[in-house]
């Protein structure tokens, strides 16, 4: 939750085979449901990429910025949709998925395991957001780099931008796309859609 930017309405989700949301709040009524989550064991069937398209459904209208952080070892065992499908939905909507990928990480035992970490990480490059898979321990939150973590995942979230694209004739099919800058690769990440929906043309008067 320290992750959240300050001052954003919050909706927590759980979801097994089917969605459930609370309703929207600041930060710290999050926090609180949040940590009452660790009095519940996790039972059945995932239907993760469905729950995933559910929730962006709750998001009130179309706004800029608009983020789902999702907390998932990955796999998805009961959706009728796929990764790319949602990906799809998400980048229309505006949504960018912010994925924390939890453990343990040992040798996957299921194609949903084996499969899940590359459809998680597929899905938060296609929306424009990050992949964050770090060591979950008591002794990486007292050391401070959690507390890290939580601010460049703050900032990504907090400062979105816009990018206008002006083609000189319309494209008749896929084409990939470079984005150039003077900034120093190096020195800064940029989480942006790896997939461009088209604009609506407005309506002729």
């Amino acid at each position: 939750m320290d992750a959240v930017p300050s001052g954003s309405a919050v909706a927590i989700g759980t979801f097994a085979k089917q969605l459930q949301v609370s309703e929207w709040g600041d930060r710290e009524l999050a926090r609180t449901q949040i940590l009452h989550l660790k009095d519940q064991n996790p039972k059945g069937y995932t239907a993760l990429y469905s729950s995933v398209g559910a929730a962006a459904e709750h998001f009130v209208g179309t706004q800029f910025a608009d983020v789902i952080y999702l907390v998932t070892d990955g796999g998805d065992t009961s959706s009728r949709a796929s990764v790319g499908r949602l990906a799809g939905d998400l980048l229309k909507r505006g949504v960018r998925v912010f994925v924390f990928l939890v453990g343990p990480f040992e040798e996957p035992k299921t194609p949903e395991e084996r499969q899940g970490p590359q459809d998680m990480e597929e899905l938060a490059m296609q929306t424009g957001g990050l992949l964050i898979q770090i060591p979950w321990s008591k002794d990486w939150v007292s050391s401070g780099e959690a507390a890290v973590e939580a601010k460049r995942i703050q900032r990504a979230a907090s400062s979105p931008y816009q990018l206008a694209i002006q083609l000189p004739s319309p494209l008749t099919k896929p084409a990939k796309l470079k984005i150039e800058t003077a900034l120093d690769p190096k020195r800064y990440t940029v989480a942006y859609p790896h997939r461009l929906e088209p604009c609506l043309s407005p309506p002729q008067p």
